[in-house]
């Protein structure tokens, strides 16, 4: 479960979008295009969430000028959060950290990660995502492991 209320929001903010696109009964490119939506939007959260878990951990050292620091870094280079850039990240906070993520989080939810991404990165720049509505869904609930390890290890 995840205990961070910022996530749990982001979370339930998702899965309610998903049930209104669910919900939805209108023409398959107006579905299509919910979809492309979806998987921006999830990207989206997604990197919000990761920010806000280590900007967290920063200012637990009660150090501004590092709080600030971070806070600044993981702008710049958080902006596609497949599971490399992640790990990347984590890495530069402690090896140790990479090395438990990466033994507890399953494949599913690694590519899970890594899918919705790649899909949105695809709609930034002209395409269309490739995903359906039940593959966004599984992705999902598969990355809500990496959120809830994420919290535990950091």
């Amino acid at each position: 479960m995840i205990r961070e209320q910022y996530v749990r929001d982001k979370f339930l903010f998702i899965k309610e979008t998903i049930n209104r696109i669910e919900r939805f009964k209108g023409d398959s490119k107006i579905i299509a295009d919910l979809v492309s939506y979806l998987v921006v939007l999830i990207s989206g959260a997604y990197e919000d969430c990761f920010e806000h878990l280590l900007n967290k951990r920063a200012a637990k050292s009660g150090d501004i000028e590092i709080k600030t620091f971070v806070e600044k870094t993981l702008d710049l280079q958080l902006r596609n959060p497949n599971w490399d850039n992640l790990t990347t990240i984590l890495g530069r906070f402690s090896k140790k950290w990479v090395v438990a993520m990466n033994k507890r989080i399953p494949y599913k939810a690694k590519t899970g990660l890594n899918n919705i991404v790649t899909n949105k990165n695809a709609v930034a720049h002209g395409s269309s995502s490739n995903m359906t509505l039940i593959e966004i869904k599984a992705c999902h609930r598969h990355c809500k492991a990496i959120f809830e390890k994420l919290e535990k290890i950091i």
